[in-house]
């Protein structure tokens, strides 16, 4: 007797773990329901293959005027679209910038993922700067509306006009000028001139420095020649930098934005100029 309780113990633990793992008990939908409508294999495919978004049946489900035709597509095929995990060039969140999405392959991080990242370009306002105007695509560039333009990135505020004609602090620019010129012009920079209604004032804007002007030219949001850019008149030359050489201070670095290119040339000689704060 009790190896015959212990068998039927056994048959109905089998039985309720099996009721467990089958799913509802429901009855589906019915097949003139809405609800019971499924994606074709030739959907998924494109959605593996293309991105398209698919659609499921519309409307009760109707029997078919002629026989079915192949979807043109295997469940073979399916799998060759379907993304596998790759543990030495999938990349993980924190080496994707900040906000975007991305198809994570590493086995630590599957699926669609956000990236956490804060080298390269950065999304959105970094902390303690905030955007008062119009934000580029890449949210790295704020058009402020008064003639500036902020880098998110570090809070520097850039002349939009990179390439300003004007009278300032007795140097009449029409175009490039000499290093020393340059240095002055720059600082009777202000509100009023140059498209600035920015309140600044004279002494308040400066020549940027070699690696400042470098970093307009690197990155997917680089400010360069004939790039879509908030910046406007953007010369495809050679702009000053505040840098002297170290061996011989009548020298100075100079950036070309058109490539990104860092040189030094002796102060005597003329380059455009883009002033910052």
């Amino acid at each position: 007797m009790k190896t015959r309780t212990s068998i039927m113990a056994v048959v109905l633990a089998v039985m309720m773990a099996g009721a467990a793992f089958a799913g509802s008990l429901e009855a589906p939908a019915a097949p003139d329901d809405p609800a019971s409508a499924m994606y074709t294999l030739e959907s998924i495919y494109q959605r593996l293959a293309t991105g398209a978004a698919g659609a499921k049946r519309v409307g009760p489900f109707a029997e078919p005027d002629s026989a079915p035709s192949p979807t043109g597509h295997t469940l073979g095929d399916v799998m060759s679209k379907a993304p596998a995990v790759d543990n030495v060039k999938g990349v993980t969140p924190a080496e994707v910038p900040i906000g975007k999405t991305f198809w994570g392959l590493t086995s630590g991080a599957w699926g669609l993922q956000t990236g956490t990242g804060t080298s390269g370009v950065r999304v959105g306002p970094v902390s303690g700067f905030t955007c008062n105007g119009t934000l580029s695509p890449n949210n790295r560039w704020c058009d402020q509306g008064d003639g500036t333009v902020m880098d998110m990135l570090n809070g520097l505020v850039w002349l939009k006009d990179a390439n300003c004609i004007a009278n300032l602090a007795g140097i009449n620019k029409t175009g490039q000028l000499n290093w020393y010129d340059a240095e002055k012009w720059v600082s009777g920079l202000k509100s009023g001139v140059c498209g600035l209604t920015d309140g600044s004032v004279e002494g308040k804007w400066r020549e940027p420095t070699k690696d400042e002007l470098t970093a307009l030219t690197r990155g997917v949001d680089a400010v360069v020649y004939k790039s879509p850019a908030l910046f406007s008149n953007v010369q495809a030359d050679s702009y000053w930098s505040a840098t002297t050489t170290a061996n011989d201070k009548s020298y100075a670095w100079y950036v070309k934005l058109s490539d990104g290119g860092g040189y030094f040339a002796a102060k005597t000689l003329t380059d455009y100029v883009l002033p910052v704060r």
